[in-house]
């Protein structure tokens, strides 16, 4: 009877546990489980930076900016860059904040051996002297790489005087979208340099 009243108690604790596991497990997950009533609200992308929107400047205060070709990846087509930096210069022109220096401009100056090699320029050092001679202020100069469909895209403005980089800004976009993510590019450089302020 001892043997036995010893075990019944065991049995007894047994069962009690088994049976608050199978209760309480269904609880469990159900408590865990997301709240599927109220949907997660879906984040929404920024809007796009548009440069007309940007305060203008008055003509004859607007400071000189030279767009330099983009460098293109070494599985790109050096045209791309070429492009893209017309791109460039339409949003910048479109802005009414800078005076930009036409390309035809800097090679007028440069020459056909110096031009070359000023739209190969990204370093600071090239970027001032460049700038120098062709009577600009602010230098804008980008890249652009391809990964797959996927096109990285980078813009950069320098200061001429102080040989410092201004602003840059980075996207990253399909090969069809790449043509619209340009001048939101430039616009969102724009805004962090108004008017060609630091």
């Amino acid at each position: 009877m001892r043997v036995y009243g010893r075990a019944l108690p065991a049995a007894a604790l047994l069962a009690a546990l088994t049976g608050c596991f199978s209760i309480n497990f269904p609880r469990r997950v159900v408590i865990n489980k997301p709240d599927q009533s109220q949907p997660k609200p879906v984040p929404q992308s920024a809007a796009p930076c548009d440069v007309s929107d940007l305060p203008s400047v008055p003509p004859g205060e607007r400071p000189p900016l030279a767009v330099l070709d983009f460098q293109a990846g070494e599985s790109m087509d050096k045209e791309v860059g070429r492009a893209l930096a017309d791109l460039c210069r339409d949003a910048v022109q479109e802005s009414a904040q800078f005076a930009l220096v036409d390309r035809q401009r800097i090679a007028d100056i440069l020459g056909e051996r110096d031009f070359a090699a000023a739209m190969l320029c990204d370093d600071t050092a090239c970027l001032v002297e460049y700038g120098q001679l062709v009577g600009a202020q602010k230098m804008m100069h980008g890249r652009i790489n391809q990964l797959g469909d996927i096109l990285v895209l980078a813009v950069v403005m320098t200061d001429v005087a102080t040989g410092k980089q201004v602003t840059q800004s980075t996207s990253v976009s399909s090969i069809e979208a790449s043509t619209d993510a340009i001048p939101d590019l430039v616009c969102q450089i724009l805004q962090g340099s108004p008017g060609g302020s630091d």
